[in-house]
């Protein structure tokens, strides 16, 4: 196959894979708006959480993406289709390439970031329990959320030792949701350990508590809410949560 050939083949590919590329990232651009504000919900949580910080990040690293992809756009795919000259139109089929790469590496990144934003509750819902009160210094912590509902988990302190585990429960505009009963589940991170289970007592602050945990072992442990509701339905929820070793 000649270098015009090639080129041939070039200009066609790159002709398709431009339209599809302009809709994806009007997609993606799009529905990144809409999550970006549910999942933030204001300017202080995107700046002041773990999360938002991440998804700022991501929100640069995709805008970098989406102007390496106007100039292959509107300079590099314009010069391969349109330069009748053979050496610069395939000078632009090498920069295309590049870019392309570079592009590919940008969104590498990018689903890093994703998958670790997985793993943090939404910054909304991070800000939200910090304005509220924040977290003690010598506790641990754990936002779990669902579509039913969600809650902050609190152990203090959250080391090995006894402790004292104070539940919230919310539903998805931050009230207090509430429920008839709820019992706590602890399951130590060593294989084959036996899951504890906890009755929990509410509050007047509409907060359950559970005292008198024992943490026998630093790690990961498994923390789970079972809550039966005001309206008799059930909210189970489950995630890890850390345990540091004893205070020396």
């Amino acid at each position: 196959m000649t270098g015009r050939d090639t080129l041939g083949v070039a200009r066609t590919a790159t002709l398709r894979f431009s339209k599809l590329g302009i809709v994806s990232v009007g997609t993606l651009l799009s529905t990144g708006i809409v999550n970006t504000w549910y999942l933030a919900g204001s300017i202080p949580a995107l700046l002041g959480t773990d999360y938002g910080r991440l998804l700022l990040i991501k929100i640069v690293l995709f805008l970098g993406m989406v102007g390496i992809a106007a100039v292959n756009r509107l300079r590099l795919t314009a010069r391969i289709v349109n330069d009748a000259n053979l050496a610069g139109a395939q000078q632009a089929v090498r920069k295309l390439r590049l870019n392309a790469a570079i592009e590919a590496s940008i969104g590498a990144v990018i689903i890093g970031i994703v998958a670790v934003l997985g793993t943090l509750p939404p910054a909304s819902h991070a800000h939200h329990h910090a304005s509220s009160g924040g977290i003690p210094a010598d506790a641990t912590f754990q936002h779990i959320h669902s579509e039913q509902g969600m809650a902050d988990v609190t152990i203090e302190p959250g080391r090995v030792g006894t402790a004292r585990a104070t539940i919230r429960l919310w539903n998805d505009n931050f009230k207090t949701l509430k429920a008839r009963e709820l019992t706590l589940t602890l399951t130590a991170p060593t294989v084959g350990s036996k899951p504890t289970t906890h009755a929990a007592s509410q509050d007047s602050e509409g907060a359950w508590r559970v005292d008198g945990l024992k943490l026998s072992e630093p790690g990961n442990w498994t923390v789970a809410v079972d809550a039966v509701l005001a309206t008799g339905r059930r909210l189970e929820l489950e995630a890890p949560i850390v345990i540091e070793p004893p205070e020396q």
